[in-house]
């Protein structure tokens, strides 16, 4: 199982352990997954998808871009260590995680959606 980790200047904000053949959505917008708050995110920035045993990122367009251990991508399958960084300011870092840490889950169905600040919030 893959678990991404939202950072903002190190500090861990959530975590999210993608489900099977689910799709999250990042981006300012309020109807994404993951939002968040930051003026350098697009509104509809990048999406995770997980098909199989693999997990992959892709932009939407963005205007500042989806940048995957320092390069710039438009979709690229993540492995364990791999850091996502969107916008100025927020990383999500991909780790592998066994079933039992698996406590936390969301899909593209979950009722909860998780906000991080901005740096100016």
């Amino acid at each position: 199982m893959f678990r991404l980790e939202v950072k903002f200047q190190n500090l861990t904000m959530k975590e999210y352990i993608p489900q099977e053949a689910s799709t999250l959505t990042i981006g300012r917008h309020g109807e994404n997954d993951i939002v968040l708050r930051d003026s350098s995110v697009s509104r509809h920035h990048a999406c995770f998808t997980k098909e199989g045993g693999n997990l992959f990122v892709t932009d939407k367009g963005s205007k500042n871009g989806t940048v995957v251990n320092g390069l710039k991508v438009e979709s690229v399958r993540l492995e364990d260590g791999d850091v996502i960084r969107i916008g100025d300011n927020l990383v999500i870092v991909v780790s592998f995680t066994s079933n039992i840490e698996a406590g936390l889950t969301l899909t593209g169905e979950h009722v909860k959606k998780a906000t991080v600040p901005s740096s100016s919030d």
